[in-house]
């Protein structure tokens, strides 16, 4: 199978393979943004940036769990003696 496939071939599987990803249209999208960006200042010029590479990633917070709530007791005893005050 891989004998068989010539270059012409191989580009054709990759275009495909692009279209289908709707890659093309992204890139004529990107270039059209791109063209409408205004122009940098002629005088401006880049910061100098340093990249620590030994900082770690800051960790994932614990997540929050509320504490539940304890439904409220339900008093059942009423009073169903009579009183008599004879």
């Amino acid at each position: 199978m891989l004998n068989d496939l010539t270059a012409e071939k191989t580009s054709e599987i990759v275009n495909q393979f692009a279209a289908d990803q709707n890659w093309w249209s992204s890139l004529d999208a990107q270039l059209v943004s791109q063209a409408q960006q205004p122009i940098n200042a002629q005088n401006f010029e880049a910061p100098t940036v340093t990249l620590d590479t030994t900082v770690e990633p800051t960790p994932e917070p614990e997540p929050v769990t509320p504490e539940p709530t304890p439904d409220p007791v339900k008093d059942d005893s009423t009073n169903d003696e009579e009183v008599n005050d004879a």
